[in-house]
């Protein structure tokens, strides 16, 4: 029934009067059939006819719903954004020569830290000699 309703309804929809011959005729059918039937409770139906030229639903829009901060570790953005500047993807060696190189605290040259310096008397290297 209410598939063929809805056919009906899409027949009518291109003509504003085939429309409204359709929606007075639903009218008078509903009404035949409370007469004939027993009391059923009225579903709140809004009988005002919508303004064809109206900028304003008769409804109100919903929206997308906020969202929400989600568990977890956030995504990594650093690789996203070494694609986007460059417009390419970068080996894994071109990432690593643009990273920044390491220094050691002591003698401060590059290539090492204070933990494998060669002139730290207490790097590992020095210390299982005993």
């Amino acid at each position: 029934m209410c598939q063929e309703s809805t056919k009906l309804a899409c027949l009518a929809a291109p003509s504003n009067e085939a429309y409204t011959i359709y929606i007075e005729t639903m009218n008078d059918l509903s009404k035949k059939l409370l007469k004939v039937t027993s009391y059923v409770p009225p579903i709140n139906v809004c009988y005002e006819k919508d303004d064809l030229h109206s900028t304003e639903p008769s409804q109100v829009l919903l929206s997308d719903p906020n969202i929400s901060q989600t568990k977890g570790r956030k995504k990594d953005v650093k690789k996203k954004d070494a694609i986007i500047h460059s417009g390419r993807l970068k080996s894994g060696i071109e990432l690593a020569l643009n990273k920044k190189k390491r220094k050691c605290h002591l003698c401060n040259k590059l290539g090492h830290d204070k933990r494998t310096c060669p002139s730290n008397p207490m790097s590992k290297t020095h210390v299982s000699g005993l």
